[in-house]
């Protein structure tokens, strides 16, 4: 039986540090395995880290790939999409600590709702150590922190999240967001030549411009640690790979795009925009 979802996760130097813990994550909180596969990208570019982040995978029964060099995240993305049929794709940050139900709930959203295009899962942030509690049973939580400051929470600033309908937007997070495999080919996958930043936002703009505007999900929360990636390794921003991929991004689109631009998102103000989704209360029609 072929799986229903592809989970890819793009890694470049956190096979010790990051990765096992995302897959560990994947693996107990997101049901029966038949469902879905995992496929690991290593971008490195590096052999020894290749051979390290290969041994995770094996060990969590994920299929593993790498690049002999360093292509970028949006390469990573591309293999990663192209590595499966699976009709349904969702790439994640290995970073990112998935929570029990998030596969029910991704996968509902995009059947209900053919009209999306990118569909984005929030996420809560956390540092490194809360990793161990996290990870403890399938429904550990742990209290969230500033993105910033990384102190921990009030609970009235965090209880509250995972409310609402989910909000239409320009482009998801790219740390944790994905689409259907027909989407994915409708626009002939990501951009490489906005090789770090940008391409999330080029992927959704490309979708929207076809009549699919992208949306984030409000339940469940993922765990996120901030940057993981860049805070240690900082030869990926020598050259500010940002603003030269905000340039490709802009010469592509036109428009100041300085925050974001309404250019592709008016023209849906008067399409019907009712959406259905897994609330905390269950399916729910708005």
């Amino acid at each position: 039986m072929n799986p229903d979802l592809v989970i890819g996760v793009p890694c470049y130097n956190g096979a010790r540090t990051l990765l096992p813990y995302c897959l560990l994550g994947i693996r107990t909180r997101s049901g029966e395995m038949s469902r879905y596969e995992i496929v690991v990208v290593d971008d490195s570019g590096k052999p020894e880290h290749q051979a390290e982040s290969k041994a995770v995978a094996e060990h969590f029964k994920a299929r593993w790939l790498c690049h002999e060099q360093n292509r970028g995240i949006t390469a990573g993305w591309n293999t990663l999409c192209r590595s499966s049929d699976a009709p349904n794709i969702v790439l994640l940050n290995d970073d990112i600590i998935v929570s029990r139900d998030w596969v029910d709930a991704y996968l509902y959203f995009l059947k209900e709702n053919p009209h999306a295009g990118a569909v984005g899962l929030g996420f809560h942030f956390i540092a490194r150590e809360d990793l161990t509690a996290l990870l403890a049973s399938p429904d550990a939580k742990v209290v969230p922190r500033h993105h910033e400051t990384k102190e921990r929470l009030r609970p009235e600033e965090y209880l509250h999240r995972g409310g609402g309908r989910p909000g239409r937007v320009m482009c998801p997070p790219g740390c944790a967001f994905g689409f259907t495999r027909d989407k994915y080919d409708l626009v002939g996958g990501f951009d490489e030549s906005m090789r770090q930043f940008y391409n999330e936002s080029d992927i959704s703009t490309a979708l929207c411009a076809q009549g699919f505007p992208s949306y984030v999900l409000p339940h469940p929360l993922l765990w996120h640690i901030w940057s993981a990636t860049f805070r240690s390794a900082p030869e990926l921003l020598a050259d500010d790979p940002m603003t030269r991929d905000r340039q490709k991004y802009v010469e592509k689109w036109g428009g100041d795009f300085a925050v974001t631009d309404p250019k592709f998102m008016a023209r849906f103000k008067d399409q019907p925009t009712e959406v259905r989704w897994l609330s905390l209360d269950g399916p729910r029609s708005e």
